[in-house]
């Protein structure tokens, strides 16, 4: 098996164990993580798989530490739990149904030319489908046809990760009622007295890393890039 599929299993855990040592080593911890996603993210022409498995093991631990250790808390209720469950599975929904759609143009093309290969220039020259765009975090070519689900998978992970990381933190932190009507993070200074609730702690910091570059990739799709006016106007046409 390929290094790069099982080193982000390996290195997220131990990045978490280490970030829940203490104050300064989470803070280490986090922004270092955060200047790499975002340097991955920005970086021109990047085509390793690397960053497609971390998001995948960052979703598995992420998902695990909030199921197995958070809920354990006692401080989510079933309702909350039921409601985060949908957002998740209606975030991997779309996204996995990006990744399948392109997954099925490869193989209807395969003979025209190989993705290892060729280019999103090589895809548009030769007619084949138009390219907008390479996810680096899903490994895939985003085209029309499934540029939707990239979108709507994006706009749904920012709401799954706000609203889980909301019921974290609450949860493992003193919370206070604002205004009477929202529970907000108050008082985190006992969190690293315990392993299990620092564990808990730092994957929610962790996820505020990834609910920055989720919140880029929205900014630029809908503020930044012109690839939603494309998939819009319906005089846009493309041969698949």
């Amino acid at each position: 098996m390929e290094i790069e599929r099982i080193l982000p299993f390996v290195l997220i855990p131990s990045l978490l164990l280490i970030a829940s040592l203490s104050e300064a080593a989470t803070v280490v911890v986090v922004l270092f993580t955060g200047i790499c996603a975002l340097y991955v993210h920005f970086k021109k022409h990047h085509r390793n798989r690397f960053s497609y498995y971390w998001t995948l093991a960052t979703i598995i631990y992420m998902y695990l530490v909030f199921e197995m250790g958070i809920i354990m808390l006692n401080k989510i209720t079933p309702t909350e739990n039921i409601v985060f469950l949908i957002f998740l599975s209606s975030t991997w929904y779309c996204l996995n149904k990006m990744k399948e759609q392109w997954k099925l143009l490869k193989e209807a093309k395969q003979n025209d030319c190989s993705i290892e290969t060729s280019s999103e220039l090589d895809y548009n020259q030769k007619g084949i489908v138009e390219i907008y765009f390479r996810s680096v975090w899903w490994d895939c070519y985003i085209f029309r046809e499934n540029y939707k689900h990239y979108l709507c998978g994006h706009v749904l992970a920012f709401l799954t990760l706000v609203y889980a990381l909301h019921l974290g933190l609450t949860s493992v932190c003193r919370p206070y009622m604002m205004f009477g009507l929202v529970l907000m993070t108050h008082d985190c200074n006992d969190v690293y007295l315990d392993v299990f609730v620092a564990v808990c702690f730092v994957t929610c910091v962790y996820g505020v890393v990834y609910t920055i570059v989720v919140s880029v990739v929205l900014i630029q799709e809908l503020l930044i890039n012109n690839y939603l006016p494309m998939y819009m106007d319906s005089t846009s046409t493309i041969t698949v």
